[in-house]
């Protein structure tokens, strides 16, 4: 099956000429229901109580090298346009674009999962050296504490105070409860 939508900017699109073509209609009927649609919802967004589906005007060279306007519509967008629509083809074709939105959105969450989840040796890896690295700090820091009490005249004082700061931060246990035992 011919694509008929695309992902731009992290966003599902399709455009008007697309529209024109899988409806069987003529380009300028689809700008004029799109412009009509436009109009209304500026109408309806001056009561701010509406969320807008994007249309983006765009232009494109035809067959014989002229410019012209087409829009660029989200699947907000094309549902609107497309939904009066009546005949069998468009009802078989509104089902594709659904399927197609559907099918390019999932795949969008599920590289933006994988983004997130370490499944990726390159990230297992990054997340492992960070693991180290803390343990690295956490080591340093209680050889450091160690280093003091050794020079300490009063040792046993300090390894009174020092202790449940270290244990704690050893074991990720709150200091408070390391205090009360």
């Amino acid at each position: 099956m011919q694509e008929i939508v695309q992902i731009e900017n992290n966003e599902v699109m399709t455009t008007s000429r697309q529209i024109a073509e899988v409806f069987g209609k003529r380009h300028t009927d689809v700008l004029e229901t799109i412009r009509k649609k436009i109009e209304k919802i500026n109408e309806l967004e001056e009561s701010g109580d509406i969320r807008s589906p994007k249309f983006v005007e765009t232009t494109y060279i035809n067959s014989q090298n002229k410019e012209h306007v087409e829009y660029k519509l989200n699947k907000d967008a094309v549902v609107l346009v497309v939904m009066n629509y009546q005949t069998k083809e468009a009802l078989k074709f509104q089902l594709k674009y659904i399927d197609q939105f559907n099918f390019m959105e999932e795949q969008m969450k599920q590289q933006a999962q994988l983004f997130f989840d370490p499944q990726t040796l390159e990230q297992q890896i990054k997340l492992e050296e960070l693991a180290i690295s803390r343990m690295r700090a956490e080591t340093a820091k209680s050889g450091e504490a160690r280093r003091w009490i050794k020079m300490s005249d009063d040792k046993e004082r300090i390894t009174k105070a020092v202790a449940p700061k270290v244990i704690s931060k050893l074991l990720n246990v709150p200091e408070q409860l390391l205090l009360e035992f």
